[in-house]
């Protein structure tokens, strides 16, 4: 089993699935521009790996993402930066939902906003008893 850390995800192959949990259980994984970055980096190397067979997305605590972080969007950014950041989710939206392996959202908690279109987005959704979808 290989185990990957980054900054906003982790990153675990278990066998021939590749799990990356969101990890940002202080800000109930809320969505920042780093955290697309990761996903996007995560979902191509899951894509070019022939051991690879499936991606499940998860969220780290109470929540499968909480949407984007609106406290770390007020803190001034540039018109770039919110390019930027439409841009990536975009981009990880589209890797997901084109992605040439089964990708399954595994919903735990909330998925609200930006994290329900993560989860729209997968083949299949997976959900706990605990899941709210909005």
């Amino acid at each position: 089993m290989m185990n990957t850390s980054y900054k906003t995800i982790l990153v675990e192959r278990q066998k021939h699935v590749q799990v990356i949990t969101l990890n940002r259980p202080e800000r109930m994984n809320a969505v920042i521009k780093p955290l697309y970055d990761e996903m996007l980096m995560a979902l191509e190397q899951a894509e070019n790996d022939d051991d690879i067979f499936a991606v499940v997305i998860t969220g780290n605590g109470r929540a499968f993402c909480a949407g984007a972080d609106l406290k770390a969007h007020k803190e001034g950014r540039s018109q770039e930066d919110k390019e930027a950041y439409l841009a990536a989710e975009q981009l990880v939206c589209s890797k997901i939902y084109h992605h040439t392996k089964p990708v399954i959202a595994l919903v735990n908690g909330y998925a609200i906003g930006a994290g329900f279109e993560l989860a729209l987005n997968c083949d299949f959704l997976l959900m706990t008893e605990s899941a709210q979808l909005s």
